[in-house]
């Protein structure tokens, strides 16, 4: 599924892994001009022996304040106000 926030600003691409019996939906970041610096701060982590790639917290912030939906400022202030 196509995702697009701001004009274009945000692209994303949905796709969804099944694993077992559990769905894990997974977005992927196209790289635009805007979210280049997001691209660079990104994080590896492990997830089930297999490492990726990942959106920073700070990024996550950047990208929600992009799109800036109700939604994206409740996340922000969750985001902002969560330990670690």
């Amino acid at each position: 599924m196509d995702i697009s926030f701001k004009e274009q600003t945000i692209e994303i691409r949905r796709v969804s892994k099944i694993i077992g019996e559990d769905v894990l939906p997974l977005d992927l970041l196209l790289v635009t001009p805007q979210v280049e610096d997001i691209w660079s701060s990104r994080e590896t982590v492990d997830f089930l022996g297999t490492t990726l790639s990942v959106v920073s917290r700070d990024g996550l912030v950047k990208m929600k304040t992009l799109a800036d939906r109700p939604q994206d400022r409740a996340d922000i202030h969750r985001i902002e106000n969560e330990d670690g």
